[in-house]
């Protein structure tokens, strides 16, 4: 099957950027996948915390902040990296949300202090709705910080009452996103 390229870009785009130094994470959704929460990230988070072991010791030095992460990537305790922390209250569902979204960001951002970071998000076509806000609130609180952002989606196979649809209106409303459209 040929492609109109959207995946392709995205990979010359990765190389050319490893080129310069810039830490690379890359993830895909499958179909098959669209039904697992925050599924689009955990491939991100798993490769962000590959970048380095000061990444992992800084993550160790600060487990109430990145304790939420526990929830994406099991493996962190399994390692040792993540001690099993209680919290002393238990917090609503919502709470709990913005603590994992907090933690993502939190570590997106150490890296980024480090070196410039690419986040690659293929078929977004295929994304859950909570990988979609989590996109939403990331794209919102890292504009500030050395770190892109690239989708891609095949817009006539996304859904029509699709979550990404309402979330790109709203960030290019906000100026935060480009949408290049390949013919």
């Amino acid at each position: 099957e040929v492609g109109i390229g959207k995946t392709r870009l995205a990979e010359e785009l990765g190389r050319e950027v490893k080129k310069r130094g810039w830490a690379v994470a890359w993830s895909r959704v499958y179909a098959q996948e669209g039904t697992i929460p925050y599924r689009l990230w955990i491939e991100v988070m798993r490769k962000a915390m590959e970048q380095g072991v000061w990444q992992r010791q800084e993550v160790t030095r600060r487990p109430l902040v990145f304790q939420p992460l526990g929830a994406l990537l099991p493996e962190l305790y399994h390692h040792k990296i993540l001690p099993a922390v209680e919290l002393p209250v238990s917090l609503s569902p919502e709470q709990e949300q913005l603590r994992l979204w907090e933690a993502s960001r939190e570590l997106l951002s150490l890296i980024s202090e480090s070196t410039p970071l690419l986040i690659v998000l293929d078929d977004l076509q295929w994304a859950d709705s909570s990988s979609c806000e989590l996109l939403a609130y990331l794209t919102r609180r890292t504009y500030s910080y050395p770190i892109i952002i690239v989708g891609t989606c095949r817009e006539n196979e996304l859904a029509q009452n699709h979550p990404l649809r309402p979330l790109l209106t709203d960030l290019r409303r906000e100026n935060v996103v480009q949408t290049v459209s390949l013919d």
